[in-house]
């Protein structure tokens, strides 16, 4: 009987999990390799084969935004192919990651995960790099204050955000939300 109950409880936890984000936190930018916000590691790339990452903003406070920036930085033998914005841009050209400044031409409505940026990235495998990872920070060139990323409020008004856990391409992922870990399934019990 207490199996079967444990057993309920893991496929609970494990059917809500699938429909949350990564990051409870409110207003949040991080970098995932799915846009709803659900992947920040991913062990199944292909060498020479397209791959896509997105920065996602999840849990927004704002209904709607006009843009962001952020410092964008990864790590790794990567080629980038493709770069697609959320709206009509009026504001990069060209593409700086370490100071990505998006401004739209008009507000755009947000939602529980926000995609930002899609990129599209080509593995270039060096033999001695285990491991690739991309995360956000404050742009290298923002005037704004603190450490983190900004979104840009439909006023026009900066309003910091709080930068996601990195992302990871790896030969190996863990379980990628801490309410799978089995320390928090057996805490649970303690």
């Amino acid at each position: 009987m207490a199996r079967n109950i444990m057993m309920a409880f893991i496929l609970v936890l494990i059917a809500q999990a699938a429909f949350a984000v990564v990051d409870p936190r409110p207003d949040v930018l991080g970098v995932y390799f799915d846009e709803t916000a659900d992947q920040i590691c991913n062990d199944t790339i292909i060498p020479f084969t397209p791959f896509s990452v997105w920065i996602v903003y999840t849990n927004p406070t704002p209904a709607m935004i006009l843009g962001f920036e952020v410092g964008y930085f990864l790590n790794g033998t990567l080629l980038q192919l493709a770069v697609f914005w959320p709206c009509d841009v009026i504001f990069p050209h060209p593409v700086d990651l370490e100071n990505l400044l998006v401004i739209c031409g008009e507000p755009f409505p947000t939602a529980q995960a926000t995609p930002l940026v899609h990129f599209q990235y080509m593995y270039l495998p060096p033999p001695d790099v285990p491991e690739i990872t991309f995360h956000l920070e404050k742009a290298s060139g923002s005037s704004q204050p603190g450490d983190n990323p900004y979104i840009i409020l439909a006023d026009g008004s900066p309003f910091e955000a709080q930068a996601g856990d990195p992302a990871y391409i790896t030969s190996d992922c863990a379980v990628p939300t801490e309410i799978l870990g089995w320390g928090t399934i057996k805490s649970l019990y303690r």
